[in-house]
């Protein structure tokens, strides 16, 4: 999508309706019912309600300021990528921000990181293309976070020991015990591929040339439209990288990644509080971290349903003895909670830059098709 020119509409509706479009539509309905099934199925909604009901709203008012504060976080931790190539003020970065995140909520597809850059362009003048690149950075600092919560993780499950899957999490059958030795073994792999990962990254910043060659050496002969996929893939993300002026930009642009992320723990830890439910010192990481995995594919608006699967499932896998009931209540308000902050914040941000909600929606269409078209090339 390119701002400065005049996409055919009737080219964009025939890709938005075109039969692929609609099956991946069909596809996703049928997931999210899925899942909604697999979580509500048998409630108790007399005993969720009474979870709600009696829910401590000291907490909850900490919950809802730990989400706005994160808000902030995140548009901080962009603002030291965008101002090392030009110079924009906090309030067009966070409006910018929370705009494209209000279509990733409210889209069944992320095409909010488009319309990220498309207003942050519209607002300053940044070149649609170099919003993009400046977009995709933020992705990778943002990745760096998540990889903070996963290595605690991994701490956690080594914890645990066996890890049992609920019966509540497997249609009813009996629960399933997943062996240490397994736990274990999974674990040393995982943090193998977050070490590789690093590695990875750092190369990218201090010797570019150095992982370009490696990575054709050893994907081409297993394919070289993979090695040439890969190349260009992490060209982009080294060119991303070299945006930073300094590596205090860099470290600050992170150390403000890990604070977003803290947040989001800490969200888990007061909803947990409110309603009272008890579970050992990791289970809002371990629910962080299913969370994370459950929604990082966009299947519906809201991400209704994979939400409530992925707060279920982490806080049975870490007390698998807690209420159902009370369980399903924090998913259940922590969607609403989240869902509310995010579409409030995001409406409020159209109106102060004079947007409105069918312009977005327009821009949203466009942005959905162009990554459909890219994703067909």
């Amino acid at each position: 999508m390119n701002p400065e020119s005049h996409p055919n509409p009737d080219t964009n509706r025939s890709r938005l309706m075109s039969p692929r479009r609609v099956a991946a539509i069909l596809v996703c309905a049928a997931l999210t019912i899925l899942l909604l099934w697999v979580v509500f199925r048998d409630t108790d909604w007399p005993a969720v309600g009474q979870a709600m009901r009696a829910a401590r709203p000291g907490w909850m008012l900490a919950t809802i300021a730990l989400v706005f504060l994160s808000f902030f976080a995140r548009a901080q931790r962009w603002s030291y990528i965008v101002r090392a190539t030009s110079p924009v003020s906090f309030r067009r970065l966070f409006t910018s921000t929370q705009i494209g995140f209000l279509v990733n909520f409210i889209s069944p597809a992320r095409a909010g990181e488009f319309v990220r850059a498309f207003v942050l362009g519209r607002l300053t003048g940044i070149p649609f293309t170099k919003g993009l690149a400046l977009v995709a950075l933020d992705r990778v600092t943002d990745v760096i976070g998540v990889i903070a919560v996963l290595l605690v993780a991994i701490v956690a499950f080594y914890q645990m020991g066996t890890v049992y899957i609920p019966s509540e999490l497997l249609a009813g059958r009996a629960p399933f015990q997943i062996p240490p030795e397994m736990v274990q073994t999974a674990t040393i792999l995982v943090t193998l591929g977050i070490a590789g990962m690093v590695t990875v990254l750092v190369l990218l910043y201090t010797n570019q040339t150095l992982v370009l060659r490696w990575s054709g050496k050893l994907l081409e002969p297993i394919s070289k439209g993979l090695a040439s996929h890969a190349h260009r893939l992490l060209l982009h993300f080294a060119e991303g990288l070299h945006i930073f002026r300094s590596p205090g930009d860099m470290a600050k642009s992170i150390g403000f990644s890990l604070l977003t992320w803290s947040c989001f723990v800490l969200s888990i830890t007061t909803f947990q509080r409110a309603f009272g439910f008890e579970g050992p010192w990791y289970t809002p990481i371990v629910v962080q971290t299913l969370l994370a995995l459950a929604i990082v594919i966009p299947i519906a608006p809201g991400f209704i349903g994979q939400f409530h699967f992925g707060i279920v499932a982490g806080l049975l896998l870490a007390a698998p003895e807690a209420p159902m009931a009370t369980a399903q209540a924090i998913a259940i308000v922590a969607h609403l909670v989240n869902f509310a902050a995010v579409v409030l914040t995001g409406v409020v941000c159209l109106w102060m830059e004079h947007m409105g909600l069918f312009e977005l929606r327009r821009i949203s269409s466009e942005a959905q098709a162009d990554q459909e078209g890219v994703s067909e090339q």
